[in-house]
């Protein structure tokens, strides 16, 4: 993907003026950095990533932070609600192919680049820290009531049983019911 050169800079590591050591910076996410992907989960947010760096002649272990928040649409109602994230990751960027990193992403990268671009692996880093399944507590969101009974479900998001009396029930599930009563 092609990126505007302002956009690539604000998100780049510099490479040629990181000193030998370990030293700190970080980067500002909001809504400006989602609007560049057209199929993000992730419309708006306000994230800060604090990345520790240890650089080496050989290689430069980066620890990223990402803390912040989020907008993602619930998948009960399909409303907004602000999502809270909190989660740790580290990628080495290698200048030479040797082995043994443990728990660590490597990426290996030609020791003449002045600038690494963070900008995939940023998003990769918010959308990995999703949930799969967005149904948030009631404490953080609450979906239309009207949505939920529809759905069967209480003003908590859970499951409203209906006792319905056996001769409401189709004679086929009856039947299919008495077979699985005797088995039990």
């Amino acid at each position: 993907m092609e990126y505007d050169k302002s956009f690539l800079r604000e998100y780049s590591l510099d490479v040629a003026r990181t000193k030998a050591g370990k030293s700190e910076t970080s980067y500002k996410i909001d809504k400006t950095f989602f609007e560049k992907f057209d199929k993000s989960q992730v419309k708006e947010g306000d994230l800060k990533i604090d990345v520790n760096l240890d650089k080496t002649q050989s290689l430069i272990d980066a620890r990223f932070q990402l803390h912040g928040w989020v907008y993602l649409d619930c998948d009960r109602c399909g409303s907004p609600y602000q999502q809270n994230i909190a989660k740790d990751f580290r990628i080495i960027f290698s200048f030479t192919e040797r082995e043994g990193y443990e728990d660590a992403e490597v990426v290996f990268v030609d020791r003449e680049e002045d600038q690494l671009s963070l900008i995939q692996e940023f998003y990769d880093f918010i959308h990995v820290s999703l949930t799969m399944r967005k149904d948030p507590d009631p404490e953080v969101h609450l979906c239309d009531p009207e949505v939920l009974r529809m759905l069967g479900l209480d003003e908590e998001g859970k499951p409203v049983e209906n006792v319905k009396s056996d001769e409401e029930i189709d004679p086929r599930w009856a039947a299919l019911k008495q077979l699985k009563d005797k088995l039990d």
